[in-house]
C-alpha cells in the first residue's frame, strides 16, 4: 500500500463497488492508513469500535475504509501521549 494513495485512487484495489459503494479494506491496509499496528485494528475490532466483517468460510476480515477514517475523527491534535 503506497502512502499517501494517490489523489482519487482507492485503497482496496477490486476490493470497492464499482457502482460508487463503500470501499473495504484488509486489516494489513487499515492498519497501514492509520499508521498502528494490525494488533491494534484487531483490538479495535474486538471491542466495538471497529466494525468489521469476515468473509464466509476464510480468514479475511473486511472493514469498510469510511469505518477507518471515523476513527480519526476521535484524534485531537496536539494531545499529549
Amino acid at each position: 500500500l503506497p502512502f499517501p494513495p494517490r489523489e482519487g485512487a482507492p485503497l482496496a484495489a477490486g476490493v470497492g463497488s464499482p457502482g460508487g459503494g463503500p470501499i473495504f479494506l484488509t486489516m494489513d491496509e487499515a492498519a497501514a492508513l492509520l499508521r498502528v499496528s494490525k494488533a491494534t485494528i484487531r483490538r479495535r475490532i474486538r471491542d466495538g469500535e471497529l466494525p468489521a466483517k469476515r468473509l464466509r468460510g476464510g480468514q479475511t476480515v473486511l472493514i469498510e475504509q469510511s469505518d477507518v477514517l471515523a476513527l480519526l475523527d476521535d484524534i485531537t491534535p496536539g494531545t499529549e501521549i
